[in-house]
């Protein structure tokens, strides 16, 4: 986050009031455990509901926890908002070092 501007918060204040998460693909994969295989549609609502949260919340950063995610986002660039991607926390490129 030090990239993108923000170098601290006020140690009275609670940091999670500064975050929020969601999943970018709003249903779950056909069978447990497997993942989800993305179709027209997935990409289509996904992009939809997308668009209406950054008009919503307003954020300064938009990070994507799933390169599946940010590959079918089509927002990847706005003036008002800091927009990259890492690795899912459950893949093994989590623990290594990013440049984001």
């Amino acid at each position: 986050m030090h990239n993108c501007g923000v170098t601290y918060f006020d140690a009275n204040e609670n940091i999670f009031d500064h975050f929020t998460f969601y999943n970018f693909f709003l249903r779950p994969a056909q069978n447990e455990g497997d993942q989800l295989h993305i179709d027209k549609n997935d990409k289509i609502e996904a992009n939809n509901v997308f668009e209406k949260i950054i008009q919503i919340l307003k954020p300064e950063i938009v990070i994507f926890l799933s390169s599946k995610a940010w590959n079918n986002c089509n927002v990847k660039k706005n003036d008002d908002i800091y927009i990259n991607f890492t690795a899912h926390p459950s893949s093994i490129w989590w623990n290594r070092k990013t440049y984001i």
